[in-house]
């Protein structure tokens, strides 16, 4: 029962930090230039991602120059591009389900594992 309660409040804290993240989306896209935003969020990413590598000693090069590319592509490229436009184009309501697949890719990739 404990391990429920641990794995309920991880998937509404998870809840709530993903709901947050579409708010502060809207908010920064009033101050900054959709491709702007974009920059930014991906340069700080790639920066943390990176010093979090060099840390743990981890490969610097990837095993699959190829996945990586495709996935650059499809994940980074035009998820970011088509969340930030559709959020700067409307609401931040309507586009989070349908423009935010990382869950569903998850799903497909643990049960192909």
């Amino acid at each position: 029962m404990q391990k429920r309660r641990g794995g309920n409040a991880a998937l509404a804290l998870m809840t709530v930090v993903w709901g947050g993240n579409w708010i502060a989306m809207k908010a920064a896209l009033l101050h900054a230039h959709p491709l702007e935003f974009n920059v930014h969020r991906t340069w700080l990413a790639t920066v943390v991602l990176f010093g979090v590598l060099f840390a743990r000693g981890g490969r610097m090069w990837p095993q699959s120059c190829r996945a990586v590319i495709i996935t650059a592509f499809f994940q980074t490229t035009i998820h970011f591009g088509e969340t930030t436009m559709a959020v700067a184009g409307g609401g931040a309501r309507r586009p989070s389900v349908p423009w935010f697949p990382p869950p569903f890719w998850t799903l497909l990739a643990a049960w192909s594992v």
